[in-house]
């Protein structure tokens, strides 16, 4: 039976990392795409949001105990069930004027965040083993919806308890949405939110619900929807760790193309320079695309170098030394199974039809992509400036220098950075795993661990602190569970 009385909401939300939703397929170009609307343009699928929610949900209420779990979001036993009292719309790009465009508009007039969104960032990956090396044939790349997109949906909620609903807006803060989340991906801040209850059996909220517009992107008339106040919510037993780096010397996360403007020795272009990537930026409800793409950190090459020195710390820890017994080079270059409740771990390939094909876990760490903001050359306030280098590559037996192989590169010099780590606390992490991840963060901080690339040539090395939360404090000494 259908019922008169729902609670609905209106959430408008603001990526500030690259968001992933794939399709599982990709094309000529790209290993992966994202999901687009019948416009061609990226959308996030309702199914995509209710289980980020319902899945955040159950992290802090048990399904096995708790029956509001399969109450608010549905469930099925044999013949029995129930349907989820929670309702989620599909969310809905804006477009520079900051308004939602809908499905099927025709003659769409494409403006340049639009197509910034359609197009999308691509990001290039190689597949890293235990060891730091390239594994095998391991080289990909994806697309992703650019940082600063805005999307609209709307939550409906049948037969609302008193405050179930703000509980609800509460969770959409705390969830991230898509894939590659621990890669830094899916996180989202909430720009603006109403709400507003009906109970259809009274005329006035009759009226007002006759005036509330179908389409997201037509204006809603003052008093229908009620604003939400409220910041951003977390998890109160969140254990997190801030960094704050300053570079020792140059500096450079490599794979970018080489900019005219910036990466020009003579009459050629720079070979190797910093990898960067535009994003959205909005001012007064206005979008448009950053004039100077921003230097990018992502999320990738820092736990990547803290996976590697995390795994190593934990073998340093235990004993586990590569001369041991039975210790063969496929089986060094494997993960530690202790570190990869904290990291994640996938079944490698070589192990194709065998009991551990289909399994794998979810890192407990989180951290996002970091954003460097490109200088204007007229600037002097510390931000990283870029300072071109010249090489000659030498011949690995002689030592002595190769014809024709000259090249340059175009590390950053100055800057600082800024992380946080977030870690899942309810994953169960062995007391020497804890104390190895303390020690790789403080190799960072102390300038024994490079981020990026040219470690070799002194690339990379930063001296900072380490803050750990007093969730943090608790979690280090075995004190959370």
């Amino acid at each position: 039976m259908r019922t008169l009385r729902f609670a609905l909401a209106r959430v408008t939300i603001e990526t500030t990392t690259p968001l992933a939703i794939g399709t599982g397929g990709g094309d000529d170009l790209r290993d992966a795409l994202c999901v687009t609307d019948c416009n061609g343009l990226p959308t996030i699928p309702g199914s995509s949001i209710a289980g980020a929610l319902r899945h955040t949900f159950s992290e802090f209420n048990d399904p096995d105990t708790d029956p509001r779990v399969g109450e608010l979001f549905g469930w099925q036993g044999g013949d029995d069930g129930a349907a989820s009292r929670l309702q989620v719309s599909w969310a809905e790009v804006h477009d520079a004027t900051n308004r939602p465009v809908s499905c099927l508009v025709p003659g769409l007039k494409i403006d340049p965040v639009l197509d910034f969104v359609r197009t999308g960032v691509t990001r290039d990956h190689v597949r890293l083993n235990a060891a730091g090396a390239a594994d095998g044939h391991g080289k990909f790349d994806e697309s992703a919806v650019p940082t600063g997109a805005r999307f609209t949906f709307e939550l409906k909620l049948d037969d609302p308890r008193p405050g179930e609903m703000e509980s609800i807006l509460d969770l959409v803060r705390s969830v991230r949405l898509g894939g590659k989340t621990r890669r830094g991906r899916g996180a989202f801040k909430v720009v603006s939110a109403s709400k507003r209850e009906f109970d259809l059996t009274k005329p006035e909220h009759r009226d007002a619900w006759r005036k509330l517009p179908r389409r997201f992107c037509a204006e809603v008339p003052k008093g229908v929807l009620e604003p939400v106040r409220g910041g951003a919510k977390g998890r109160d037993d969140a254990v997190s760790v801030t960094l704050k780096l300053e570079p020792e010397g140059d500096w450079m996360i490599g794979g970018g193309t080489p900019d005219p403007d910036l990466h020009k020795l003579g009459d050629k272009l720079v070979e190797l320079v910093p990898v960067r990537e535009r994003r959205i930026v909005w001012l007064s409800d206005r979008g448009a695309i950053e004039t100077r793409p921003a230097w990018l950190v992502p999320a990738t090459a820092v736990k990547g170098a803290l996976a590697h020195r995390t795994a190593y710390y934990w073998r340093r820890i235990v004993g586990q030394w590569h001369a041991g017994p039975a210790r063969t080079e496929d089986a060094w270059n494997e993960r530690p199974e202790p570190v990869q409740a904290l990291l994640g771990w996938v079944a490698p390939e070589r192990h194709e039809g065998s009991d551990h094909e289909d399994q794998a876990c979810a890192g407990a760490v989180y951290l996002d992509d970091l954003y460097v903001p490109a200088p204007d050359p007229q600037d002097k306030n510390g931000m990283p400036k870029t300072r071109i280098q010249q090489h000659v590559s030498l011949d690995r037996f002689t030592g002595g220098p190769m014809d024709g192989m000259l090249f340059a590169e175009a590390p950053l010099s100055g800057g600082s950075l800024a992380l946080t780590v977030t870690i899942d606390p309810r994953v169960k992490v062995e007391p020497a795993v804890r104390r190895a991840f303390e020690r790789a963060l403080a190799d960072l901080a102390a300038g024994r661990l490079a981020l990026g690339a040219a470690s070799n040539r002194g690339h990379g090395y930063f001296r900072g602190s380490v803050d750990w939360n007093e969730q943090g404090k608790s979690w280090l000494e075995g004190g959370a569970r």
